[in-house]
């Protein structure tokens, strides 16, 4: 018999599908994505985040939160630098001026020097003369000047023995006069040498003599000057620190 015609079968039959329908559900929730708790942000919050955001910039921008570059070594900073050598404030400071401050300088102006013609002053012979001694560095400062600012290609003749090489060192465009000013004062008195001391303004004298001069010069050029010949400026008396002054030109 039919459940078409038999109205307790049509019973059972829709009993059946909601049985299986509440069964369907039950299983489907057990199964369904797990949904975010999370709550929108709203307007209230967003507002406050900003004036916060607002109020930081404000204080950073007015006092830069206490990272400026003249109070990171402030003494409420809890650390001062020790100052710079010779007591000077800043980095362009000049440290007292002595004969020892002037020489050391030109001792460190001498390691451009220092390969072909030895810390001891003795050169390489026969390949690099000597200047301990050298009658080219302890007579004449114009000679000595010219042979620094623009080099020399020997033959030359140094302390009775001949050098054939040419001068590597080219001072006239890798150092300022106060440089070589140092230098010379370093090698006239080192090694057991004697003689004045150079100036920058003596240097200077120098390089705008022989400006025009382009190539190293031979003995012959060294030789047509004096061999005591010395560069224009006031003597510099060791005795007097005022002297001193023209150290600083």
């Amino acid at each position: 018999m039919s459940s078409e015609h038999d109205p307790s079968l049509r019973d059972i039959d829709t009993q059946h599908h909601a049985s299986i329908a509440e069964v369907h559900g039950s299983v489907k929730r057990e199964k369904s994505e797990p949904t975010t708790s999370q709550a929108p942000v709203t307007g209230g919050v967003l507002l406050a985040g900003a004036i916060v955001l607002m109020i930081s910039a404000g204080y950073l921008g007015t006092t830069s939160g206490g990272f400026r570059n003249d109070n990171v070594y402030s003494m409420t900073g809890g650390y001062m630098p020790a100052p710079p050598p010779g007591g000077g404030e800043g980095a362009g400071a000049e440290e007292e001026l002595t004969p020892e401050v002037w020489l050391a300088k030109g001792k460190k102006v001498y390691n451009n020097c220092m390969a072909c013609h030895q810390a001891n002053g003795q050169g390489l012979p026969p390949q690099f003369p000597p200047l301990a001694g050298s009658e080219w560095v302890t007579n004449s400062t114009e000679r000595l000047a010219m042979i620094i600012l623009k080099a020399v290609q020997g033959p030359l003749m140094v302390k009775g023995q001949q050098y054939n090489q040419l001068m590597a060192y080219n001072g006239e465009q890798n150092l300022s006069d106060k440089e070589i000013a140092q230098v010379m004062s370093y090698i006239r008195n080192e090694w057991g040498n004697s003689g004045s001391f150079v100036t920058p303004g003596m240097v200077a004298h120098a390089r705008e003599k022989y400006a025009d001069r382009k190539e190293p010069w031979v003995a012959a050029d060294l030789e047509a000057v004096a061999i005591d010949a010395m560069l224009p400026g006031p003597e510099v008396d060791l005795a007097d620190p005022a002297t001193f002054e023209a150290f600083n030109q």
